[in-house]
């Protein structure tokens, strides 16, 4: 996956959060900024991330390690398929070469050349 489709995934996925003993919820991590910008949210609000409460500074830096994680992942995997498709190719066009010459020897044998 490109890096702006990771982006825009890691903006719509929601993560619970706490601000005290009263407020609680889901929401993106640009909207609890939203909420601590506009005082709806104190700036300890806490974010569930990892299977961790953490602040939201601490959040977005996990989560772009997660992606960043992610994506590294996602392109060794794409390089090993491409690997192996490549791989495949090339035994099937040696496969291919080796028949005709196979056939070319063949018809050598045939003329008599």
């Amino acid at each position: 996956l490109s890096s702006s489709i990771l982006q825009h995934q890691q903006q719509q996925e929601l993560f619970q959060f706490r601000d005290g003993n009263d407020h609680q919820g889901e929401a993106t991590l640009e909207d609890i900024q939203m909420g601590i910008d506009d005082g709806e949210l104190s700036p300890n609000c806490l974010v569930y991330v990892s299977d961790q409460w953490m602040t939201l500074d601490q959040a977005k830096k996990k989560n772009t390690a997660n992606t960043d994680s992610k994506q590294e992942e996602e392109e060794d995997q794409q390089q090993q398929e491409e690997a192996v498709l490549e791989k495949n190719h090339i035994s099937t066009l040696s496969s291919s070469i080796s028949q005709q010459q196979q056939q070319q020897d063949l018809f050598q044998f045939r003329d008599g050349n």
